[in-house]
């Protein structure tokens, strides 16, 4: 982990967790970046190689929540 935690830094993307699952999914890493096409390059030159398969999701915070609701009619 510490690998992979270093090539997403060398990338811009920061590492914030790294969770083991039970159940349909195997883990989750919790990543950040203040630019959302460095993690997502970074994501897919991670699955590009065939070796595991990925799933994206983008969170958002309460306050980024807040800002989204104040441009819903």
């Amino acid at each position: 982990m510490k690998a992979a935690k270093k090539t997403a830094a060398a990338n811009g993307v920061k590492v914030k967790e790294i969770l083991w699952l039970q159940g349909q999914y195997d883990m989750v890493v919790i990543s950040g970046s203040d630019d959302d096409t460095k993690r997502m390059a970074l994501a897919l030159n991670t699955l590009k190689n065939g070796n595991v398969r990925g799933q994206t999701l983008r969170a958002y915070t309460a306050s980024e929540m807040e800002k989204i609701l104040e441009q819903v009619a």
